[in-house]
């Protein structure tokens, strides 16, 4: 027997949650399944700011341009994350999005600078030799910007430029781009759930506005609908103590001097700022007991009211025909745009798993698969900085002791033995990304590449020397940042 085809979708959470999901569900499902959007608009957002690449797969299956995210959602344009304090007070470590270096004969160049410093017996410079060719980096710390190249021959096709938006206005943008034909819309939060008789299957949703709501698939992204069924589904590995904070408090303040996203270390926590076109989003990730309200206050002003926050994953967040997205599926944090990047790398694979039948459990178990490689992937580099900080604070140097997923302590150990970096299926952020942000918090290698022996570094001066030339000609050409 056929199984019967998947007729109707129906999405639940708030606004922020919502609509990015949607807007690509809208754009992708054939005419034969039916989409209805339940805004939850009974709590106000919170500010929030979205940092996410203007080359972005989500964006162009939109049909989005950056600029227009940009003039339709108060937003600006940056090149990375500057943190601050990370490695002791003064410290500044830039963390971009950089396309790979060029090679020489096949060899790294940051394999030849670390031959350089060990044939100097100074492996610790192995960051300050490096730094003259972290281009995208540089160019942010020079106070200069440009979007990127099409042309490989190009310095500026290393740069990786992000898009700096206001959450709110983003949700908006997305929501009015839907044909009202398109969805159906309605407001209310979840407070029942009926479930089939093997109590495996959703029936309906019903909300505080006295709606019922049925479909053949929900899926829940703010953990309203989840919380109903309380299933005590288990967990991805995510080391707390490596994110040990408990309050995020969020404000708005007039621009502050920069364009790029500041992640200021604290002495109790972490503020994030992010520059948008007329103002500064704050979001400070704190622990209660280490910042009292006074400094809290002093950090993102008086009317800012913080809130809980847990951090964790769903090892299988899709079970029977109930599909958890965004937070509802798990919480990383905004810093490197883990969150948002999560959410829409799950709404592009569940496009690619629909249409399907009633009886899901095939998708689901792609969909499943996929969310654990992700969720891997975006918490091993949001963690990196917090595991190699040199803070000497308590909680600082709690994060810094801290045992590692097994994932990320195999590219820690294979990049320390060998100056190599491992790569897994689908990498999210590129390679020379993550090389460069090792060597900048402080990885040397133990040893390098025994192919840089074969150069004569005399003669091969002159050739890195070009290089830097090259980007440094690149540089002072561009406009100014601001």
């Amino acid at each position: 027997m056929t199984p019967s085809p998947l007729s109707s979708i129906a999405i639940f959470g708030t606004r922020l949650s919502v609509w990015p999901i949607a807007a690509l569900l809208a754009q992708n499902l054939p005419p034969s399944i039916s989409l209805t959007v339940v805004e939850d608009v009974s709590d106000s957002a919170r500010p929030a700011a979205l940092t996410m690449k203007v080359a972005s797969r989500f964006h162009e299956q939109l049909g989005i341009d950056a600029r227009e995210l940009v003039e339709q959602c108060g937003g600006r344009m940056g090149l990375g994350h500057d943190l601050v304090d990370w490695q002791g007070e003064g410290s500044r470590n830039f963390v971009a999005a950089s396309g790979t270096l060029p090679k020489i004969n096949g060899v790294a160049l940051h394999q030849i600078m670390l031959r350089a410093a060990m044939m100097n017996n100074e492996p610790e410079k192995l960051a300050y030799l490096f730094q003259p060719f972290r281009f995208a980096a540089r160019t942010a710390l020079e106070g200069k910007f440009s979007l990127a190249s099409d042309d490989p021959n190009s310095p500026l096709s290393m740069l990786g430029p992000m898009v700096q938006i206001d959450a709110d206005g983003y949700a908006a943008f997305l929501s009015n781009r839907i044909s009202g034909d398109a969805v159906t819309r309605k407001e209310g939060r979840p407070v029942r759930v009926t479930r089939a008789a093997d109590d495996e299957d959703v029936q309906m949703v019903a909300l505080d506005s006295d709606l019922e709501i049925t479909a053949d698939l929900f899926i829940d992204t703010d953990g309203a609908v989840s919380a109903l069924v309380s299933d005590g589904l288990p967990q991805l590995e995510m080391p707390n103590a490596l994110m040990p904070f408990d309050r995020i408090g969020t404000a708005r303040v007039s621009s502050r001097a920069g364009c790029h996203v500041r992640a200021r270390a604290l002495a109790g926590g972490v503020a994030i700022e992010t520059p948008l076109a007329n103002e500064t989003d704050i979001a400070l990730l704190y622990r209660a007991d280490a910042l009292d309200a006074a400094a809290v206050q002093d950090i993102i002003g008086a009317n800012a009211i913080p809130e809980s926050i847990t951090f964790d994953a769903l090892e299988s967040p899709w079970t029977d025909n109930l599909t958890r997205m965004g937070n509802a599926s798990a919480s990383l944090g905004s810093l490197f745009s883990a969150d948002i990047m999560l959410m829409q790398e799950q709404a592009m694979q569940l496009v690619r798993c629909i249409p399907a039948t009633i009886d899901k459990r095939i998708e689901a178990t792609e969909f499943n698969r996929k969310h654990a490689s992700l969720f891997s992937q975006l918490r091993d580099f949001a963690i990196l900085p917090f595991a190699l900080n040199r803070r000497g604070d308590p909680l600082w140097s709690a994060m810094r002791d801290c045992a590692l997923p097994e994932t990320l302590q195999t590219r820690l150990d294979q990049f320390r033995s060998r100056g190599r970096f491992v790569t897994f299926d689908n990498e999210i952020f590129d390679e020379q990304t993550w090389i460069e942000t090792m060597i900048e918090f402080g990885i040397v290698p133990d040893r390098y590449d025994p192919l840089a022996d074969t150069f004569d570094m005399k003669q091969i001066v002159p050739v890195l020397r070009n290089l830097v030339d090259g980007f440094n000609r690149t540089i002072a050409a561009m406009p100014d940042a601001s």
